[in-house]
């Protein structure tokens, strides 16, 4: 499984070569498993369609951190719809209980997820996001739901949803951090002094 998501990730890097305009940063604020809990987000463009982020934030029991990529399927400046395909590492659950306190904590793995962005505003640089997560189980989750089960005296029931989704509010503003502003006209060159009049005489 592992593997498969090695190679859903370089494919979504190779779909994302595409050097043109962008926006290179991104801040988001949200709540759901690609914002740690409750978090923030912060993402690089590198080249259009591509963006980087790193996640951290808290699920309820301690603080959780992640990172990972999307690819734009489709994105221009006046789109207000913009799709996405993720994939990151992070945390997907926790265990919380009073009689298993040996497996309390947060679990952390890979999720892939279909992003959803509605951009508004002048330029197009808000957006609300809705994402749609697929988190999958890692092999420490497994472990420990598998020991709580064969555990006689502990009364475990897993919870750990196939689906979730998450919600966000993010704004770009990469091309001011950057410092791209308005052009200046270039000075005029500087007259040329007049030249002397030469008399000669023969």
């Amino acid at each position: 499984m592992k593997k498969l998501i090695y190679i859903f990730i370089l494919i979504m890097a190779a779909q994302g070569i595409q050097a043109q305009k962008y926006q290179p940063v991104s801040i988001g604020v949200g709540k759901g498993l690609n914002y740690g809990g409750m978090g923030v987000s912060v993402g690089f463009a590198p080249v259009k369609r591509f963006e980087m982020f790193a996640l951290a934030g808290h699920n309820g029991i301690e603080y959780a951190y992640g990172g990972g990529a999307n690819v734009y399927l489709l994105m221009t400046k006046k789109r207000k719809y913009r799709p996405n395909l993720k994939a990151f590492y992070g945390y997907t659950t926790f265990i919380d209980e009073e009689s298993v306190v040996d497996y309390n904590k947060t679990y952390y793995g890979f999720t892939v997820g279909i992003g959803n962005e509605f951009r508004f505003g002048k330029n197009k640089h808000y957006g609300l996001d809705f994402d749609i997560l697929f988190p999958l189980k890692s092999d420490e989750y497994k472990s420990a739901v598998s020991a709580l089960r064969n555990d006689p005296v502990t009364l475990f029931s897993e919870n750990f949803p196939p689906v979730t989704l998450s919600f966000a509010l993010h704004v770009d503003f990469g091309k001011r951090l950057m410092g791209k502003g308005k052009k200046t006209k270039d000075a005029p060159a500087p007259a040329e002094a007049p030249k002397e009049a030469v008399l000669s005489f023969r």
